[in-house]
């Protein structure tokens, strides 16, 4: 990939409330495409100093969800198909997705195991041993009615959500306590972005 800036931090290891806060900050910073854009055509110490200052840039004391959350986020109607939200989990190469209405309102969600789970016959789940059935039966199953069944039918109440001002040790420990990949952020009932244990690996602990 392209590199067009090099952070080298120097810090105890005993701060590394600093380190991450850091590291969150400039994570922040490069989703904002202007200015990612002014602050990579700094050349000397200077002029980076005053570009912090003109845009008011400061560490912050403590990590929230907005700083790590994904903004850009899929979501699915009640109304759509087994279908539809295959397609959608396929094209974005994901595997949760939050369920939302016309307004934009969070109004459940649903994941690739809830579809699967949709794909085993009843009186499976109340046997043993499964090995009369054929290796695809459940999945020909799934593929007769993807069709007819809609996302209503599979989808889950939002059991748990964030505020964009959920600190990261919170969230951490909603991810754990939870046993969650995937919490959706909202501000009222709409929803404006996802938080993933991706992010918190990719944008904190190695960001």
């Amino acid at each position: 990939m392209e590199v067009r800036i090099f952070v080298l931090i120097l810090t105890s290891k005993t701060v590394s409330n600093t380190y991450l806060n850091t590291l969150a900050t400039f994570m922040k910073l490069s989703r904002k495409k202007e200015l990612f854009g002014e602050w990579a055509s700094c050349r000397e110490p200077e002029l980076m100093k005053k570009f912090f200052d003109d845009n008011d840039i400061r560490i912050k004391e403590v990590i929230t969800v907005e700083d790590i959350m994904s903004t850009d986020v899929v979501t699915v109607r009640q109304e759509s198909t087994i279908r539809e939200l295959i397609d959608i989990f396929y094209k974005h190469n994901l595997g949760f997705l939050p369920v939302v209405n016309d307004e934009g309102n969070l109004i459940g969600e649903v994941n690739i195991m809830a579809v699967l789970q949709k794909s085993i016959p009843d009186y499976a789940a109340q046997m043993a041993n499964l090995k009369f059935l054929s290796s695809f039966e459940p999945l020909e199953r799934l593929f007769r009615e993807e069709d007819e069944v809609k996302v209503a039918e599979i989808m889950t109440p939002p059991t748990i959500v964030f505020t964009k001002e959920e600190t990261l040790f919170a969230a951490t420990m909603d991810f754990i306590s939870n046993q969650r990949r995937h919490i959706p952020v909202v501000e009222g009932k709409k929803i404006v972005g996802i938080v993933t244990l991706k992010d918190i690996l990719q944008k904190v602990l190695r960001g």
